[in-house]
Parts: C-alpha cells; sequence; structure tokens
C-alpha cells in the first residue's frame, strides 16, 4: 500500500476575505491576475500566459496556474506539487466552487491526477484537524473546461476552506505510450536525465462563493426535545448480529449463522480487488445522542483464513448536527483498526468527545484489501454506548 508525504499545513497561506459576503468570489487572485498573491506555491508551479487564451475565459488578464510536475521518485511514496489558499469561512452554510482547466499538449492516456480540492478546517488559520470535502477534476479533452459543484455544506463546525490545486507525480510514463515509453526506459540505461514533464495543466479562474449563510441561533434549547439516551447500554440495533443483518445499512457482504464471536451470528464482508489496494465502507447505522456528549465503542473482528489476499479494517464515527444524521457532519479522527493476525480480536475506543453542535451519529466500518485477490472478514459484537 502506498505511503502519502504530508506537507505541513501551518504554513499554509491564509486570504484576508469577507467571509460573510454572499455571491462574492472569496478566493483571493482566483485569476491569477495580481501573479502569485493569497497563493503558497510549491515548485514546478508558476503563474504565466497559456498557449491560445480565449477571450471567454480569461474576463480580467491572460494569466493562469501551470502544474507541470516532474515525474516522482519510485520510493513507495504518493508525490504531489501542490498551491493552496487558506480561507475563513464565517458563518457559510452552502457554498459554490468552480474553475477553468486547459491540457495544452498532447492528451495524455489516463488522468495524471490534476485535481482543485476544498479541505474543511476547524481552525480558521487552517491548522489542526481538517475534514476532505470535495474535488473539482478535468476531464481528459481538448480546450479550455468549465468545472462547477453546486450547493457544498462545509463539515460541521468547519471554521476555514483550503483550496489546493494539485498534480499528482506518482503515474508513470507508462501512459505515454509504447514508443515513448522505450524512449525514456533507455535513457534511463544510459543515465541521462530528463527535463520533460508529466502532463501540464492549467488553471484559471478559480471562484469559491458563498451562497447561504447560517441563519440566527433561536434561544430556545436545542435539548428541550431531546430523546432520553440510557447510559451503558449498546445503542446500537442488533450489535450482535445473531439473526441477520436488520437494521443496518450493508454494502457487498453475507450473514453468517456459524462465525460469530460469542454467539451465533456475524456479518461477513468479501472485498475484491482487479489490481491494487483498496477500502470502502462496508455497513453502518445511525444513533441520535440526545444531549449525551461522551461515549464509547467496539467491534470483534476475524480475518478469514480462506482468503487469498490480506486486509484489513475500521471502525469510526461521523457527528451529525441534526437528528437520523441528517445536515452537516464531521468525521472523527479517534478510529480502531485491527492487526494482521489470525482469530477474533476485540477493539475498543474507550473515550469519544460528540462534536459540538451534533445530535446524531453514524457509526461505520470500513474494509480494505491489500492487493489483486479476494479478501473476506467477520465482524461481530459492535456496539456504542454512552458513558455520560
Amino acid at each position: 500500500m502506498l505511503k502519502k508525504t504530508l506537507t505541513s499545513l501551518v504554513f499554509i497561506t491564509c486570504a484576508a476575505s469577507n467571509a460573510q459576503s454572499l455571491h462574492e468570489n472569496i478566493i483571493v487572485n482566483g485569476s491569477f491576475a495580481q501573479g502569485g498573491q493569497g497563493w503558497r506555491l510549491e515548485p514546478e508551479i508558476e503563474i504565466v500566459v497559456p498557449p491560445s487564451p480565449d477571450p471567454d475565459v480569461f474576463a480580467n488578464a491572460p494569466a493562469s496556474l501551470l502544474m507541470r510536475a516532474q515525474e516522482a521518485p519510485k520510493d513507495g511514496y504518493i508525490h504531489s506539487r501542490n498551491a493552496r489558499q487558506c480561507i475563513p469561512i464565517g458563518d457559510a452554510r452552502k457554498l459554490q466552487f468552480s474553475g477553468n482547466f486547459l491540457y495544452p499538449d498532447e492528451l495524455p492516456a489516463s488522468n495524471y491526477g490534476h485535481r482543485a480540492n476544498l479541505i474543511w478546517h476547524y481552525q480558521s488559520d487552517c491548522s489542526g484537524s481538517a475534514q476532505f470535502g470535495t474535488y473539482l477534476e478535468p476531464e481528459i479533452k481538448n480546450g479550455w473546461q468549465a468545472l462547477l459543484i453546486d450547493d457544498l455544506s462545509p463539515a460541521l463546525n468547519a471554521q476555514a476552506v483550503e483550496v489546493e490545486i494539485t498534480q499528482d507525480q506518482q503515474l508513470s510514463r507508462k501512459d505515454f505510450g509504447v514508443l515513448e515509453s522505450a524512449y525514456y526506459w533507455l535513457l534511463g540505461k544510459l543515465g541521462v536525465v530528463s527535463d520533460d514533464t508529466l502532463a501540464r495543466g492549467y488553471w484559471d479562474n478559480l471562484n469559491l462563493q458563498i451562497t447561504q449563510l447560517e441563519e440566527p441561533e433561536q434561544p430556545s434549547n436545542q435539548f428541550d426535545v431531546a430523546p432520553s439516551v440510557p447510559t451503558n447500554r449498546n445503542l446500537l440495533r442488533n450489535g450482535s448480529f445473531d439473526t441477520g443483518l436488520e437494521h443496518w445499512k450493508h454494502y457487498d457482504s453475507e450473514w453468517s449463522a456459524d462465525e460469530g464471536y460469542n454467539a451465533e451470528g456475524a456479518i461477513r464482508i468479501t472485498l475484491t480487488s482487479d489490481s491494487g489496494s483498496m477500502g470502502t465502507g462496508v455497513f453502518e447505522q445511525c444513533v441520535n445522542i440526545g444531549y449525551k456528549r461522551q461515549f464509547k465503542m467496539g467491534v470483534s473482528f476475524k480475518a478469514d483464513e480462506h482468503s487469498n489476499q490480506t486486509g484489513g479494517g475500521r471502525m469510526r464515527v461521523s457527528w451529525y448536527e441534526e437528528e437520523n444524521c441528517q445536515g452537516r457532519h464531521s468525521t472523527d479522527g479517534r478510529h480502531v483498526d485491527p492487526q494482521k493476525i489470525a482469530g477474533w480480536q476485540p477493539l475498543s475506543v474507550p473515550l469519544l468527545e460528540a462534536a459540538p453542535n451534533s445530535r446524531s451519529v453514524s457509526v461505520d466500518a470500513i474494509q480494505t484489501i491489500d492487493g489483486k485477490g479476494e479478501f473476506s472478514a467477520y465482524w461481530d459484537d459492535m456496539y456504542f454506548m454512552a458513558i455520560e
């Protein structure tokens, strides 16, 4: 499984924008008419005039952000080049994100990892913890593209958004075609270093608008009609899976009557991969938490010894601002993962603090497979309890 290097978020440029303005671009210098102002640019990124500027695209000045990353070293890490900007969002409730993109050269055989990401932060300077939001991703086609995502909701309690323009460097030159691959292979054998870059891409007119602000908070107590939640009792329905999969949303799963941990019955998940590693959500359940703020959770996990590939899993929660897992949410960074050992493993997180303003929680299971093949695992006796 590839590892990922993370650039420190402490040095992200913070934009001095008015995050309370509706329908105005809160990205500083999203057209790049002022060069790199407002942006933190990593090497191999520059502001340039693109080939054949389109007057419909360039309303202000013919300047664009050029992503031209070199091929990454083959060291097992995922490398990328990034341009970043941090923007406080104040009381934003809904947003719209758009931009333009151009492949100037011969089109690549596959996507080279050009993306414009939005990452929600819980500190106004984009320090500390964060949650990935969404992204714009261009298609492989000629000419300028207009990309748009509408009706975006920030993560619950988010104070800022990081705009990250990125190009993945990990993809190799095999996508250049057979002749190009042979050419670069020969250069490598001869010890010649080439300055050729991966598929270039131009970004312009990045625009992030607040389309709706948070309504003023009502003076009444939000927990006046909150349901009473018992303490030290499993709030998950059918967490033992003794008789089936009732009350769970589940995917790629089946009920096993023979492989339970303490009693008969467990949920069995099978993942199949035709290429590399992958992971996906496999089952979940929503719980209304009322006014309770502290919880604990756990599960028992066992890898199927007959699998021809290894894998793993994760139990985690996401807090929602409304009952029945509606409205904005934030994914909790506390979780529990099994080890790659045989037999049943009881796993637990002894303390979870509910996110401020949350009224419900989604208790989720994620399963992974480490490469090509098939991996199955059993999950049983999952619990989520209020402890205060």
